[in-house]
């Protein structure tokens, strides 16, 4: 642990009528930029468990630093790519 450092979660989940969802694996992908124009992408790790597929990033952030994330993801047998973005300020102190 690191007061620098972060992390990001994702799980791709497929909607099934009438239950929460089915986890999916994914080609995931994930790109960080700060206000400083600075581009990096985030080295995500896949784990697996009895009934959840989720991915994992760890990054190092800054005091107050402001990141827009860019994820996308292709699920397991599907050529549609998703998107979605979220922006987080971080503070370390």
């Amino acid at each position: 642990r690191s007061p620098n450092r972060a992390m990001i979660n994702i799980s791709i989940i497929k909607d099934v009528p009438n239950t929460t969802g089915t986890p999916v694996e994914a080609r995931v992908s994930v790109t960080a930029h700060n206000l400083r124009g600075q581009i990096r992408r985030i080295p995500l790790r896949e784990i697996k468990e009895e009934n959840a597929v989720y991915y994992i990033g760890v990054f190092l952030v800054e005091n107050q630093e402001s990141i827009d994330f860019t994820i996308e993801a292709q699920p397991a047998g599907d050529s549609k790519i998703l998107h979605a973005s979220l922006k987080q300020q971080f503070f370390t102190r």
